[in-house]
């Protein structure tokens, strides 16, 4: 489970990348997409990583309680 979460934050994380490096590329006149749509998609894809971030982070408290009783 906590492998998946982290996957699952890298992924988001590389989605946001590339969507700030193609907002870059409107704003500099490589590309012309809507800038709204552009700014809407990086806020969804952020809450996406935060949700995923969060995933990972109770995921690894969860397998530090479990390293902690087995001690």
């Amino acid at each position: 489970m906590h492998r998946q979460a982290v996957k699952e934050s890298e992924e988001a994380q590389r989605q946001i990348n590339a969507l700030e490096e193609g907002a870059m590329k409107a704003l500099t006149g490589g590309n012309r997409p809507d800038p709204g749509i552009v700014s809407n998609m990086i806020i969804r894809q952020k809450a996406g990583q935060d949700a995923a971030a969060r995933a990972m982070e109770e995921s690894k408290a969860r397998l530090d309680a479990e390293k902690n009783r087995k001690r």
